[in-house]
């Protein structure tokens, strides 16, 4: 059976082989980790072991490199949320998860997005659809959590969580250590106890 993950590539008259998903994923790690602009071409390769001509020839350039790694974020927010949704203690789990998680999980890098919306991304039309998407997830998330609480007008106090969240990040992204999650989450639960 044929592995559809591996790319063979043919390329000066050598074969070239590698699991494609690996590499996202380690690009992937590299602009979570650094932003868009502070990652180049020579830093994947890096991560990735490729050369800049096999990664620009599998891939496209930086911006499509981007591409595919913001559209790999958004799935696994999509899947995080999803798992628990309907769950009883699912807000507990997902920022639980934020503040356990050990140093080597890209957590501590705060959010892709956010890391990356500043500077030559700044007005990126699928940047910002990107955020709105990831906004629109969370708020989803939030809001079906307080309803699964019995908290009324659940939708206008998952804004105020989504925007306590997104301080959190930004304190993530800074000290890139997921434990500074710890305070946001100790406020949302005071103010889920006082609705």
């Amino acid at each position: 059976m044929i592995n559809l993950s591996v790319l063979v590539k043919k390329a000066m008259g050598r074969t070239i082989t590698f699991d494609k998903d690996q590499v996202l994923e380690s690009c992937l790690r590299a602009f979570w980790k650094a932003g868009y602009d502070n990652t180049s071409i020579r830093d994947l390769q890096k991560k990735t072991g490729l050369s800049g001509r096999s990664l620009i020839h599998s891939f496209g350039d930086k911006k499509n490199i981007f591409s595919l790694c913001l559209q790999q974020y958004l799935l696994f927010v999509e899947q995080l949320t999803q798992s628990l949704l309907e769950e009883k203690s699912g807000l507990e789990k997902f920022f639980k998860a934020f503040i356990s998680c050990d140093s080597a999980d890209v957590r501590h890098n705060g959010c892709f997005i956010l890391n990356s919306i500043y500077g030559d991304l700044k007005a990126d039309k699928q940047l910002v659809a990107a955020y709105t998407e990831f906004e629109q997830m969370l708020l989803g998330f939030f809001t079906a959590q307080l309803t699964i609480k019995g908290l009324k007008e659940p939708s206008q106090k998952a804004n105020i969580i989504f925007n306590i969240f997104l301080a959190g990040l930004t304190k993530i992204s800074i000290y890139e250590d997921a434990t500074q999650m710890e305070k946001e989450f100790k406020q949302i639960k005071s103010l889920i106890a006082s609705w």
